[in-house]
């Protein structure tokens, strides 16, 4: 029996109607969900792209589509790449989302189309309209807040983020790490949740300094963690120590930053740890980022290399090397998105085409 996609059909129609809270805590109760990474990866996408982007939670929508990519879903965690590359654009962050963008089509998988068009108007010299921009980075000047008296009316967002990471220090906030490093997405919305409904809200704060203060404190102060930490060594010391999964969350971020031995690291491990299919993008970014020994994978691949597929239940793979088929529908018959390519699945609710 295939998978259940009508969650997803409940919360597109709650979009519909405006009720987007509603249509929110369905893709928040799918999406902080590992177990199934195609259901989790593809309520992501809906959330970020749907709401947060609109609402300019972009430090949430961070989190997410990070915690998406790290599921390695296929097209639905490259379509994750490219709403990210949508997320630092609407931020204002041009030169960011370029970069992601242009990953996602040299990789060639994910929404390529969509990430060219954009990459086109980033090219042209097109910003989007300005979203306000806040000075959120961390750095040990919490540590000197004073939060003894009643909050200043006139504060700005960083006094806001400062006394916010400075009270939950203060107070020993605490936070499961397990639950943390499984959704820091789900973990830093719940807490946004609480926080923005209350006194604060009232005074001016805004929920991307509130998402951005709750992930910095639990990062950085709860866990200890070094702001300062090179992406790319702290993966590759994990490599090596043969931590690999855990690896491949520090030399994702590397390959997003650009380096190309973590992007071809990110290709080995991908391929050592889940599927040679799930693997041929990575290597494709590699190449296109100068390793030209991905070309071998590449070649061994398309020449007919046999691994045994354990992507869902069924054995079939729903990753981003589908067989082309000369023909077909162009819509679901099920779900009635338009079909990508010549994909051999839906790649919004996973059912077959009827070729």
């Amino acid at each position: 029996m295939r998978d259940d996609w009508s969650w997803h059909r409940r919360a597109d129609k709650l979009l519909d109607v405006g009720d987007l809270r509603a249509a929110e805590d369905i893709y928040v109760e799918v999406g902080e969900q590992p177990s199934n990474p195609r259901h989790a990866s593809s309520a992501t996408n809906s959330l970020v792209f749907a709401i947060m982007i609109p609402e300019h939670r972009f430090a949430e929508a961070r989190l997410w589509l990070q915690n998406s990519m790290d599921m390695e879903a296929g097209y639905e965690s490259w379509n994750s790449l490219e709403n990210l590359g949508v997320c630092e654009y609407a931020a204002g962050n041009n030169e960011l989302a370029a970069r992601y963008l242009q990953q996602v089509v040299d990789a060639n998988d994910g929404p390529v189309d969509a990430a060219k068009e954009l990459l086109e108007k980033i090219n042209r010299g097109q910003f989007a309209p300005s979203a306000p921009k806040h000075d959120l980075e961390f750095n040990s000047e919490w540590h000197d807040f004073d939060i003894s008296g009643p909050v200043n009316p006139n504060s700005t967002q960083r006094e806001f983020y400062l006394r916010l990471i400075k009270y939950m220090a203060d107070n020993n906030q605490q936070f499961d790490e397990d639950s943390f490093l499984q959704s820091s997405g789900a973990c830093v919305t719940g807490f946004a949740n609480g926080i923005v409904t209350g006194r604060l809200l009232e005074l001016g704060l805004t929920r991307d300094a509130a998402a951005k203060a709750c992930y910095d404190y639990v990062q950085y102060v709860l866990f200890g963690n070094d702001p300062e930490e090179d992406p790319f060594q702290a993966g590759l010391a994990l490599w090596n120590s043969n931590k690999k999964r855990d690896a491949l969350r520090k030399l994702r971020i590397a390959a997003r930053q650009g380096n190309a031995d973590a992007i071809l690291l990110v290709a080995r491990g991908v391929e050592e740890l889940f599927s040679s299919s799930l693997a041929m993008p990575w290597y494709r970014l590699a190449l296109a980022n100068g390793k030209a020994e991905a070309q071998h994978s590449i070649d061994e691949y398309e020449n007919g290399y046999d691994e045994d597929y354990d992507d869902d239940e069924e054995g079939e793979d729903y990753g981003s090397a589908a067989t082309p088929t000369p023909s077909g529908p162009k819509f679901c018959t099920n779900c009635g998105s338009a079909r990508e390519g010549e994909s051999k699945f839906c790649t919004n609710c996973g059912v077959a085409f009827e070729l």
